[in-house]
């Protein structure tokens, strides 16, 4: 009898233990379904991976490309050209509004007309001096002549209040309204664009106080090729609202730009090559005080490897209350100090 009952114990351990094996591989085998399913299914850890590594990939790629893309820009910043200026390029052209009185007098220009260095087009169909004036001469056979009358080159127009383009050819040395020591010089708040720098050996710019001056041109090759400093050159121009691109791509002789656009109030943005080709600048001292509306970045100009031009040196008061500037915190203390 008791041989009998554990005989018949051993014989159900014996069934319940193949029962649970049984079970056991089941499940074993549902798990093993399952990891195939998460390893190698479409959705599958694998091609997961393999998706995360063409789309890494894909990734560099187009960052490489980009990369590239940034190289070649930059490289490019260094090799503004200028055209070469045909024939009717070489001329200086200004737009003057004759204003309620009809009459306007040039900028210094550096030499005299009288000299018959340049000529004037009036751009009303005159030509030379609108004063002109009757002299006589002690001689049987020239009783009188007519020359230009001394003084600055004046004109009057035949109506008030309307643009006209004055065309200036020859050898012109200047463009100043601002001559050290002396009144401003010509009709500088009827100044209202200058729309050709032309090529006429100009040395010195100096435009300050044209608060009329809108717009101003691109120049042409030899444009600014004898020029040496762009100090206050359009100081409180206040109308100015951009600056062309390549205005200094020939400008490498250049080593100032202090006090350039001064007060130029509505100059909205700086075109990010501006001084891409003046590797020789020795100061950037106040270039853009007080142009209030400028947006966007500005120029790193300290960081640029200008011998002389760094965080502390060079660049004093540069974008003193340009405070529109995305990166105006990031801008050195003293590139921003206000005027003592």
């Amino acid at each position: 009898m008791k041989r009998e009952i554990i005989r018949k114990v051993k014989e159900e351990n014996k069934g319940i233990t193949l029962i649970a094996l049984i079970i056991t591989i089941i499940v074993l085998l549902i798990l093993a379904g399952i990891t195939l399913s998460i390893v190698l299914g479409p959705n599958g850890i694998i091609n997961r991976a393999k998706q995360a590594k063409e789309e890494t990939e894909r990734a560099a790629l187009n960052e490489q490309l980009m990369f590239n893309e940034v190289d070649n820009y930059l490289e490019e910043l260094g090799k503004t050209e200028l055209p070469e200026e045909t024939e009717a390029q070489k001329s200086i052209k200004i737009i003057f509004n004759s204003g309620d009185d009809r009459t306007i007098t040039l900028p210094s220009l550096g030499v005299s007309i009288t000299e018959g260095k340049y000529q004037v087009d009036w751009g009303d169909g005159t030509t030379g001096y609108a004063n002109n004036q009757t002299i006589q001469l002690a001689s049987e056979n020239i009783k009188e002549i007519n020359i230009a009358a001394v003084g600055p080159e004046t004109h009057q127009y035949p109506e008030a209040n309307k643009e006209y383009t004055v065309t200036i050819t020859g050898t012109c040395t200047e463009l100043l309204t601002y001559v050290e020591g002396k009144p401003p010089v010509g009709s500088i708040e009827q100044i209202v664009e200058i729309a050709q720098w032309g090529s006429t050996g100009l040395t010195k710019i100096d435009l300050s106080g044209c608060i009329n001056l809108r717009k101003i041109a691109s120049p042409t090759k030899n444009s600014f090729a004898n020029i040496t400093s762009f100090e206050a050159a359009f100081y409180e121009c206040s109308s100015l609202t951009s600056i062309p691109s390549d205005l200094f791509a020939n400008c490498a002789n250049v080593s100032s730009f202090a006090g350039t656009f001064y007060g130029c109030s509505s100059l909205t943005s700086i075109p990010s090559n501006l001084f891409a080709n003046c590797p020789n600048v020795l100061s950037f001292e106040a270039t853009f005080y007080g142009c209030t509306s400028l947006t966007g970045n500005s120029i790193r100009l300290w960081a640029e490897g200008r011998e002389g031009i760094t965080e502390t040196q060079g660049g004093k008061q540069c974008y003193t209350d340009c405070t529109g500037l995305s990166d105006y915190d990031q801008i050195p203390e003293n590139w921003k100090l206000r005027m003592e």
